[in-house]
């Protein structure tokens, strides 16, 4: 199991994964991904990125991405399962946009 932490202003970028090595430039796509969404929303206080190879079939490999928001009050999960490990992680981060955006959405509402 390899893990990774990093710091982002306020935030907090960890990565885990099991049975996926991290190569670099997967590192690099993560962190680039990730800085966005801390630029874009600055209550986020960190995510957590656990990246697992679900072998639990014969002769079949199943990707899965779990994404989690930490936020203040309750947190959000993005989990993705597939086969292309970069579209997956592309896929989950503009899950988790959309989340961040209607989470804002409904606090903006609120205040009015």
């Amino acid at each position: 199991m390899n893990a990774i932490s990093l710091q982002y202003g306020y935030g907090k970028l960890s990565i885990q994964s099991e049975g996926v090595r991290l190569k670099p430039w997967l590192v690099d796509s993560i962190r680039k991904s990730a800085s966005a969404v801390f630029r874009r929303y600055p209550r986020l206080l960190g995510l957590k990125i656990a990246l697992k190879v679900d072998a639990s079939r014969p002769n079949y490999r199943e990707h899965v991405a779990l994404i989690r928001l930490v936020l203040p009050g309750h947190d959000k999960v993005v989990e993705k399962r597939g086969e292309n490990l970069l579209s997956l992680l592309g896929r989950s981060f503009d899950v988790a946009n959309r989340q961040l955006r209607r989470r804002a959405r409904v606090r903006k509402a609120r205040r009015r």
